[in-house]
């Protein structure tokens, strides 16, 4: 999402920025020069204007909203699609974590065979979409053998958070 964004003085005074080609955003003020190390902020976003279109996260108009709401605190645990779908040779599976947990991610086969487990460790809460943060597998077996053409089901396990999705491998 791009865009300009100012905080209501009625919530906090100068902050502002301005999202990138990737959505990401910098928050500048004029006020708070340095965050010390550890320090975490926190923000919600009540509307986003994009294009001449107003969005309201609570209720969006199907027709001219993006397809989740767009907030900057991740409430629930959640896993994206696998991109590319179908992969080859690899894929990399995107997931939010609504705080911080051990992660891991089962990958089957159709039969339900365990091909390979990707033990991520401890990650912090936040979201890991992009493919510099996401986990990736190179399409490989436990044994290093590259897996054949076909549907596999990956299984992430974050804390109480469980959830599977189908992907496709390619040669």
């Amino acid at each position: 999402m791009f865009g300009k964004w100012l905080a209501p003085a009625s919530v906090i005074e100068d902050v502002s920025g301005v999202t990138d080609g990737n959505g990401r955003i910098i928050f500048e003020s004029k006020t708070v020069k340095k965050a010390p190390s550890g320090t975490v902020f926190t923000f919600k976003v009540l509307n986003v204007v994009k294009s001449g279109c107003s969005f309201q996260p609570d209720g969006f108009d199907e027709a001219s909203s993006p397809a989740s709401a767009p907030s900057l605190v991740q409430t629930e645990s959640s896993m994206g699609e696998p991109y590319p779908n179908p992969g080859n040779p690899g894929i990399w599976l995107p997931f939010t974590l609504s705080k911080a947990e051990r992660v891991t991610i089962r990958i089957h086969d159709m039969s339900g065979r365990l091909l390979k487990t990707l033990e991520l460790g401890e990650k912090t809460q936040g979201k890991y979409l992009s493919k510099d943060k996401a986990a990736y597998w190179d399409g490989r077996n436990e044994a290093g053998e590259q897996v054949s053409s076909g549907i596999y089901f990956y299984t992430i396990q974050a804390g109480d958070f469980k959830a599977t999705k189908k992907m496709v491998i390619t040669r």
